[in-house]
């Protein structure tokens, strides 16, 4: 069976694969030997979707999507919803600072 190159990453899938062994790059139509059909783009840019957004499902290539802390481990976020992440970790901190600080207050009036 003769090989075909991965839309995503170009290394050698077999065309009844599902999805690309090497970068997990989906195939929704299973890939036909001699033609590779690109079938999801980055929301950001032209490049292949090989990933999708935990928050809002929006399809990405790897470039456009980032890995972020939250409360269930790392998750990949586009830019959109990695901003929003960004921005209420920033207040969860200033509110246990502030907790800390009138802890301390309180403690050091006693």
């Amino acid at each position: 069976m003769e090989l075909v190159p991965c839309p995503a990453c170009e290394n050698p899938c077999s065309p009844q694969a599902e999805s690309c062994p090497s970068c997990g790059h989906p195939f929704k139509n299973k890939v036909e030997v001699n033609k590779v059909e690109i079938v999801d783009r980055c929301y950001k840019c032209d490049q292949p979707a090989t990933q999708k957004c935990v928050h809002c499902d929006a399809l990405s290539c790897v470039k456009h999507l980032s890995s972020h802390n939250s409360r269930y481990g790392k998750i990949l976020l586009c830019d959109k919803c990695g901003e929003k992440q960004n921005n209420w970790n920033i207040v969860a901190y200033i509110v246990v600072f502030l907790i800390i600080i009138i802890y301390m207050m309180i403690m050091a009036s006693r």
